[in-house]
């Protein structure tokens, strides 16, 4: 059986306020020698010591997690998260939060017993490579904001992809030369459906009537395009990093065309292919390439 969540609790500056209040209150108590003064110092003491439980039980059965997404370097990082509340009848507001740096602030949000909330932490830009969030958490001020109330979630690890930068790779050229006549994704090509728009990609290939419609930038994915090529280091001028961003530039456009396309990185040669997932490949390889 898989053991709940530890909360934490921490005292916030609003119960700093409040000892510095009692204790004014204790003293007015002892100088007047005042019974009522006595009973409003303990009733107030009494019910900030009873909200601590309440404060632990309210994320009881609340869960946290994320999941990776594709990022570019010099970029804010969008990290989905999800947060669900098994609790019921009991509604909470949370809001996560990172150990690292926030792009931006993340809104509170209610959520009832039984149900869930989807969120988007923005992260701060990063460096190309791997990035690990480790204190990934959702938190609470519920009652009295007397105390913080947290849950941990588990790690997630994301892998930051090279700036796509430098030129395009233009349809009637490539690094090595196109061995199909036809380059186009139109035409003799299949459409394979939509996927999502990558940031530094062409907007060509965007399909703006479904935008008009209300959907996300989303890209016409084709098959059978028929164009081969490989990308290669020795191509790319500049130093190692604008080498990497050229590269990764051209795995975006071989992937918009419809192309077969291969990576050659010293020491790491990757064999033609097609797809999201040769594409999330090249990127990743691009992203944890050691150069130097």
């Amino acid at each position: 059986m898989d053991r709940p969540p530890r909360v934490l609790l921490r005292p916030s500056w609003n119960s700093l306020r409040l000892g510095v209040v009692l204790a004014a209150m204790a003293l007015a108590a002892i100088n007047y020698q005042s019974n009522a003064a006595w009973l409003m110092t303990f009733l107030v003491a009494a019910i900030a010591g009873a909200s601590l439980p309440h404060a632990r039980r309210n994320l009881l059965g609340v869960e946290v997690s994320a999941t990776a997404s594709d990022a570019f370097a010099d970029e804010p990082i969008a990290l989905p998260v999800l947060v669900r509340n098994r609790a019921l009848g009991t509604a909470i507001a949370v809001a996560p939060t990172a150990d690292v740096a926030l792009a931006a602030p993340t809104p509170a949000v209610a959520i009832a017993g039984g149900g869930e909330a989807r969120l988007t932490l923005l992260l701060a830009p990063r460096r190309r490579g791997r990035c690990r969030i480790a204190g990934l958490r959702a938190a609470s001020s519920f009652p009295f904001g007397l105390v913080e109330t947290a849950i941990v979630a588990p790690a997630t690890d994301l892998i930051v992809y090279p700036s796509p930068l430098g030129e395009t790779l233009a349809r009637n050229r490539a690094p090595v030369p196109v061995e199909a006549a036809d380059q186009g994704t139109g035409g003799g090509d299949d459409f394979a459906g939509h996927r999502r728009h990558l940031s530094g990609e062409s907007q060509r290939q965007v399909d703006w009537k479904a935008v008009a419609r209300g959907r996300p930038l989303l890209v016409k994915a084709f098959t059978g395009g028929g164009g081969e090529c490989r990308l290669r280091w020795e191509d790319t001028a500049g130093d190692g990093e604008q080498r990497l961003s050229q590269l990764t530039r051209w795995v975006l456009d071989a992937e918009g065309y419809g192309w077969r396309y291969g990576l050659d990185l010293p020491g790491i040669a990757i064999d033609p292919a097609a797809g999201p997932a040769h594409r999330e490949r090249c990127l990743r390889t691009l992203a944890l390439q050691v150069v130097g």
